[in-house]
């Protein structure tokens, strides 16, 4: 049995849902981690490596947080199945795509950051992760992966070109041409398209993209606007 404390941090959402989220990616981090190595477990008389269908997430209230672990593990690309559904926002490629665009919006959250980099988009390994940490344990996430692409780390360094590129478009642009920067400049539907149910992926993509199209009819334009209308407005009720 182990024991793992997690330190919060102030977040969008409410306490609630900086708690499920930081859970949440810690035991997609663990999983991943157990996969990767891979950890052995018992067959009858032989050991195999274990697979994603051999573990299992007990949860208190699914309802409440469920999805949160669902993005978790399918942001890193983990298959995960449960025993209900949910909305396209609780897709994993939703989840990566809603989490740059609140890294563009504001790139000193931790948890959507982390999320991003994580993610089959930008497949930063945990390990790496780990070091940038390391190397700068104080302050924000996204001040350590400066400090890094500062000292020659490429693919730090890239990311935050990206990232200072589309922010500026952000600020100058409507949100269907950002978004169509983001999937032109990330490869994002593709990289989801390869994957199991690739063209439910892709579809998903594409309505987050009609969204928007129809969120800018009313008149507005604004990221923080629409990162707001996903969380309040249920936009996403559709798979």
């Amino acid at each position: 049995m182990e024991l793992h404390g997690i330190q919060l941090t102030p977040g969008p959402g409410g306490e609630a849902a900086v708690k499920y989220e930081a859970e949440a990616q810690f035991v997609a981090e663990r999983i991943e981690a157990l996969l990767r190595e891979p950890a052995m477990i018992r067959q009858g008389e032989d050991l195999r490596p274990v697979r994603p269908g051999d573990i299992v997430i007990l949860l208190r209230s699914p309802g409440s947080c469920a999805g949160h672990y669902r993005r978790a593990l399918e942001a890193r690309g983990i298959p995960v199945s449960a025993g209900a559904g949910g909305s396209v926002l609780d897709t994993g490629e939703a989840a990566v795509l809603r989490s740059f665009l609140q890294v563009l919006d504001n790139p000193l959250q931790d948890i959507p950051l982390e999320a991003v980099l994580a993610s089959p988009v930008f497949r930063f390994t945990a390990d790496h992760l780990g070091s940038i940490r390391a190397a700068c344990p104080e302050g924000a996430l996204f001040e350590a992966l400066t400090r890094a692409g500062e000292t020659g780390d490429t693919q730090a360094g890239a990311f935050l070109d990206l990232v200072q590129s589309l922010r500026q478009a952000a600020r100058l642009e409507n949100l269907t041409r950002l978004l169509e920067e983001i999937y032109a400049r990330t490869h994002m539907e593709a990289v989801f398209a390869a994957m199991d149910g690739g063209e439910k992926r892709r579809r998903n993509l594409e309505f987050l993209y009609e969204t928007a199209a129809s969120f800018e009819q009313g008149g507005r334009r604004d990221l923080a606007q629409f990162l707001a209308f996903l969380d309040t407005q249920g936009a996403c009720q559709r798979q």
